[in-house]
């Protein structure tokens, strides 16, 4: 099965890679006070949220890739 996943970033490509450096932030607020306080879910669902809406990904190619994952 072919998958291909495209994107339109709305932002620079840079901008987006540097953000996704500055995870270590919360991911380390989540070893220092635990994932309740930090509220580390709630700071990956918007991570993810970011992510999809500033590089505009295809949602069906997406879901394919996921499905493809768990058959294996």
């Amino acid at each position: 099965m072919n998958i291909s996943l495209s994107f339109q970033p709305i932002q620079p490509l840079y901008t987006i890679a540097t953000l996704m450096i500055n995870v270590d932030g919360f991911l380390l607020e989540t070893l220092l006070v635990g994932k309740e306080k930090a509220n580390t879910q709630g700071q990956l669902d918007a991570l993810k949220f970011y992510l999809k809406t500033v590089l505009q990904i295809n949602e069906r190619g997406v879901s394919m890739i996921l499905k493809k994952r768990k058959r294996k």
